[in-house]
């Protein structure tokens, strides 16, 4: 345990090191495709190699969409529409986890900060439909697509937690877990908690920041494993999707 957790604080160091590299640039858009990069390089080293790591949009069979997702984790052998060689569309079942990438996760009275938007594209995800049913977990809740957010910056863990209390949806709707290298802290939320009063206080915390990369690592090995146990649950139903599937074709054509 101690080697695991020193190993996974060495790479957090090499992270937040080579995040700081990139702000040499002057174009924001660079710098955060940078640090997306960046990430998806590592999840890749640490996580099984029937994992795939791409950018695109999440969509069900209902023809209802996600919008933009930095990192959709998927298996190599469910169903993608690639539209360019690393962005994609991915069936609500196929994703393991929809990953948001910020360098500064910002926080404001207002609804422009970066954390805000965050929460809205969580919402909007989960509020996709997924058409199996049957699995139990204790990790993520199974008809929703699991979402968590990777921030290489943020705010401390008190403002966030006020941020995610005043956010409007249901505790379902929020994101499965946060990752923030600095200062340091990780949220995982807990599926037992979600009739309780306050948001925040569905979510597990951890505030060592020797141990928030490996958290996160554990938090995403452990959707992994559901999958591993169960892998019928995350099939894609394509009879459902017959008519989503040859309206997207007919899109990326027509474009």
């Amino acid at each position: 345990m101690k080697k695991i957790v020193e190993y996974f604080s060495r790479i957090s160091e090499t992270l937040e090191t080579s995040s700081k590299l990139y702000s040499s640039m002057n174009n924001n858009t660079n710098i955060g495709s940078a640090r997306e990069m960046l990430i998806s390089k590592y999840l890749r080293n640490v996580l099984p190699s029937f994992l795939t790591f791409n950018s695109g949009e999440v969509f069900d069979s209902h023809d209802e969409m996600s919008g933009q997702i930095d990192i959709a984790v998927s298996p190599i052998t469910s169903p993608k529409l690639f539209l360019t060689d690393n962005i994609a569309l991915f069936p609500a079942e196929s994703v393991l986890n929809a990953i948001e990438v910020k360098s500064v996760l910002t926080t404001s009275l207002t609804e422009g900060d970066e954390l805000s938007k965050v929460l809205k594209s969580c919402k909007k995800l989960k509020l996709l439909k997924r058409e199996n049913h049957g699995l139990m977990s204790q990790v993520f809740d199974p008809l929703k697509v699991p979402f968590s957010v990777f921030a290489y910056k943020g705010p401390k863990i008190t403002t966030i937690k006020t941020k995610l209390d005043n956010f409007k949806c249901t505790p379902q709707e929020l994101p499965d877990a946060i990752a923030v290298l600095d200062p340091g802290y990780f949220l995982s939320k807990n599926q037992n908690r979600h009739s309780m009063n306050k948001h925040n206080e569905c979510y597990n915390e951890i505030t060592n920041k020797e141990l928030v990369l490996f958290s996160y690592f554990k938090y995403l090995t452990e959707i992994n494993n559901e999958f591993l146990r169960d892998f019928k649950f995350f099939e894609v139903p394509i009879g459902n999707y017959e008519s989503t599937f040859k309206s997207n074709l007919k899109n990326i054509i027509d474009k």
